[in-house]
């Protein structure tokens, strides 16, 4: 059921589509960053998006399961979350190439912060942090911060 359920997965290159094309116009057209949240998938991680089509956008991806444990063995994450690459997509894709970048990844314990400013609804400042355990779980490791406007 998990496979099923990410980006990634065939079933839902139609709707993932759809919703990025929206995301990516969006950012563009506003130059506003975008930024998705989510979690409880028992690994932290932080990913920016980009679209050939819409050079100018800044979209990111923050994932963290706080205050749980590594459904998978560290070794085997590695093996399953790339550095980078481009998502799934069918071949006469209209909506341009989606790109990630791997920012970060914790297998162990984790936990994110999202932080905004605003000084004025023109001037507002958004930045996290991705912090994890080591591999020993002895060190509390953090990532960060990483400014997204």
């Amino acid at each position: 059921d998990d496979v099923r359920d990410q980006w990634e997965h065939q079933a839902n290159w139609t709707e993932r589509d759809k919703l990025l094309t929206a995301v990516f116009g969006h950012s563009t057209q506003y130059k506003k960053p975008v930024l998705f949240l989510s979690g409880d998938v028992h690994v932290g991680a932080a990913f920016t998006l980009s679209n050939d089509k819409h050079p100018g956008a800044k979209v990111f991806q923050l994932t963290s399961s706080a205050i749980t444990y590594a459904n998978y063995h560290g070794s085997i994450l590695r093996l399953i979350i790339r550095k980078s690459g481009e998502l799934g997509h069918r071949e006469s894709s209209r909506n341009g190439i989606t790109r990630f970048n791997n920012i970060c990844v914790f297998e162990e314990n984790n936990f994110a912060v999202v932080r905004t400013l605003g000084l004025s609804s023109q001037d507002i400042s958004i930045t996290f942090d991705l912090f994890g355990a080591s591999e020993d779980n002895e060190l509390m490791i953090r990532k960060g911060p990483h400014v997204l406007v």
